[in-house]
């Protein structure tokens, strides 16, 4: 699960966001980052893959 802490909670998602992305780089061996951030920001890919735990 990714975390992310700032007074602003659209700021909080996306620091969560990296979080998220920083740790499928470290168990894949491969950094994701540029790959995925701009799609899991600006597209509904969260929903869609069923990723978000307060479901």
């Amino acid at each position: 699960m990714g975390k992310g802490t700032a007074p602003v909670n659209y700021n909080a998602r996306l620091l969560a966001y990296e979080s998220i992305l920083g740790q499928i780089s470290a168990y894949v061996g491969e950094d994701v980052y540029d790959m995925y951030y701009r799609e899991l920001t600006t597209t509904n890919a969260i929903a869609e893959f069923q990723l978000d735990h307060r479901k």
